[in-house]
Parts: C-alpha cells; structure tokens; sequence
C-alpha cells in the first residue's frame, strides 16, 4: 500500500501518492512550510489554520498500488 495526504479542504496536498508513511510525512512537512510567509493555511471555507495545528488537520491515507 502507498500513502497519500490529504489537505484540511481534503484535497491531496501534492496530487500523488508515497511508497511508505515516512515519505509522506516528509512531504507535509514540505508542505506546511509552504504557508510560513503568511502564517497559517487558509481553507476554502475561509478557516484560518494556524501552523501548528496544519499537520494534525491533514489526513493520512492509505492508497493502493496501482498497476
């Protein structure tokens, strides 16, 4: 199995899957990083996120492998 992000909106955060869990944690960790210049995330329902709060927001998801 594979593993991939999910946004807060529920939207994959990268448009792909991972090969382990640890990839894909590294890559939301890519991710939040992308919101340091303004401070938080912004849903589409206009939630403000702060940033410590954006990893444990986001869903880890278990994809299967495609073939």
């Amino acid at each position: 199995m594979r593993c991939e992000v999910l946004s807060p909106d529920g939207i994959s955060i990268e448009g792909r899957s991972y090969p382990s869990r640890r990839a894909a944690l590294r890559a939301l960790t890519r991710w939040v990083r992308r919101y340091e210049w303004q401070g938080f995330y912004s849903t589409a329902r206009w939630e403000r996120i702060p940033l410590e709060e954006l990893p444990g927001r986001c869903r880890l998801i278990r994809v299967p492998k495609s073939s």
